[in-house]
C-alpha cells in the first residue's frame, strides 16, 4: 500500500509526499527534500515515521524535535538528533535534488533513535484499501472518486514507482515532480 499527496510548497511549486508500506528492500528512495508542518501531520495521520532533510527548523523545529514525531532528519541545523544513515547524496542530479534515502540506512536510524516498527494501539487506519483483485460497489456513494495507482515521472524522465506492500506504514518523503502521469 501507498499513498501519494501533492502539496502546495511555495508560488507555482509542489512536492510530492509518499507514505510507503512495503519500503524495506528500496535502495534508492526520493529525492529527499526539506519538510513542512502539513507534511509533518500527514506522517501523524498514518502513524508513520517522518523521513526528511533540509533547513526545515524554521517551519517545525519545535514538533520535529519533540516526542511528537518519529523523525529521520538530516543532519542540519536546528536537528538535535540527526540521522546518520540513512541519506547518501548520487552525481545523476544537481544539488539539492540528488540526496536519496535507502531502506538499510533508515532502518539504522530507527535503530539508533528506538522508534518502533509497530502501529500504536490506537491506530485506525486513515483509509480502508480493497484487497487486491476484489471488486467494490460504489453504487450507493455516486459522488465517490476512485482512485487508480499512478506512475510520476521526475524532471529526468525517471519513474517513481508506489508500490503495494505487506508491512507497517514507516516512511514519508518529499519528491518535487514536473509531470504526473496517471495510468
Amino acid at each position: 500500500m501507498a499513498v501519494v499527496y501533492e502539496a502546495p510548497l511555495a508560488a507555482n511549486t509542489t512536492r510530492l509526499i509518499g507514505i510507503i508500506e512495503d519500503w524495506h528492500d528500496l535502495e534508492k528512495i526520493g529525492s529527499i527534500r526539506s519538510t513542512r508542518d502539513y507534511y509533518v501531520l500527514f506522517a501523524l495521520e498514518f502513524d508513520a515515521i517522518h523521513v526528511h532533510f533540509g533547513q526545515a527548523t524554521a517551519y517545525v523545529g519545535d514538533m520535529l524535535n519533540s516526542d511528537l514525531v518519529d523523525n529521520i532528519s538530516g543532519a542540519v541545523a536546528g536537528i538535535n538528533r540527526p540521522a546518520t544513515n540513512a541519506f547518501f547524496r548520487s552525481d545523476d542530479r544537481k544539488s539539492p535534488h540528488n540526496l536519496y534515502a535507502s531502506a538499510e540506512g533508515i532502518m539504522e536510524d530507527i535503530q539508533k533513535f528506538e522508534y518502533n516498527l509497530n502501529y500504536s494501539d490506537t491506530y485506525n487506519g486513515k483509509f480502508k484499501f480493497a484487497k487486491d483483485g476484489e471488486d467494490l460497489d460504489y453504487s450507493q456513494y455516486p459522488d465517490a472518486a476512485v482512485l487508480y495507482p499512478a506512475k510520476y515521472l521526475d524532471e529526468n524522465g525517471g519513474r517513481i514507482i508506489m508500490n503495494q506492500g505487506k508491512t507497517r506504514v514507516c516512511i514519508i518523503w518529499n519528491q518535487y515532480a514536473d509531470d504526473v502521469v496517471i495510468e
